[in-house]
């Protein structure tokens, strides 16, 4: 899980942390990533889409606000989850514009972090986005993954390489069995050997496409997919 916090008090912004924190850790979610900003300027700067799964944005801040920062956000990604945070309830119905998941006013208490992100938690479980894939490792263990951390899955002979979490899970299968059960879940066939979830994409460069990760990731095109590669890239 990625997320951001936007407000130009920074003191604010840690605090936010902190409470998300103790949720998460509460909760046993593991593998989240909170990332603060004190503007929404440098929040936008290099943004691309599915860069994160929840932003919180402070309403008043100077320069670009809450509501501008939001409009930008929309015009390069329509899913995020934004939730406005503000000392002031008169914002409430403006936010919706922006198709808010949520508000909540300072200062934040823990409660009221711990409603909001199991509500938002559970909107993303019943929608699919907290989807699991289930696979038999090598070893023997099962392991289940979430869709959504899974990076690519690559094909070795009779087994499969899943890459997911900054480790390697590998078991017997065969990729197209696997596209299959995963073509209407994000997942993109760019090669014989390849099965990508396009949300980490960055880059479509036609023989290749790059992986947003910790690390720059390049996975071949093979020209049997060129085109659809590059079809369902269009406009990114």
């Amino acid at each position: 899980m990625r997320i951001a916090i936007c407000d130009d008090e920074k003191s604010c912004n840690s605090q936010l942390s902190r409470l998300l924190t103790v949720y998460m850790e509460r909760n046993e979610i593991e593998g989240y990533v909170i990332k603060q900003y004190i503007s929404g300027e440098e929040l936008l700067e290099g943004f691309s889409r599915s860069q994160f799964d929840f932003i919180f944005l402070d309403v008043n801040m100077p320069g670009l606000d809450g509501f501008e920062t939001a409009g930008r956000i929309r015009d390069l990604d329509l899913k995020v989850g934004i939730v406005f945070v503000t000392y002031l309830n008169d914002f409430v119905q403006r936010g919706y514009n922006y198709n808010a998941k949520g508000y909540f006013y300072k200062p934040a208490k823990q409660q009221d972090i711990d409603n909001l992100m199991d509500r938002l938690l559970s909107e993303r479980e019943s929608s699919g986005k907290g989807r699991r894939y289930t696979l038999k490792e090598k070893k023997g263990d099962n392991v289940s993954l979430q869709l959504m951390d899974i990076l690519y899955f690559e094909s070795d002979n009779q087994y499969i390489i899943t890459f997911a979490n900054e480790r390697k899970y590998t078991f017997r299968g065969k990729l197209d069995d696997v596209e299959s059960e995963l073509a209407r879940a994000g997942f993109l066939r760019t090669h014989k050997s390849y099965l990508v979830n396009m949300k980490y994409v960055f880059k479509d460069f036609g023989d290749k496409v790059v992986l947003k990760s910790n690390e720059s990731i390049s996975l071949p095109v093979s020209r049997r997919y060129r085109a659809v590669v590059k079809e369902a890239f269009k406009g990114w």
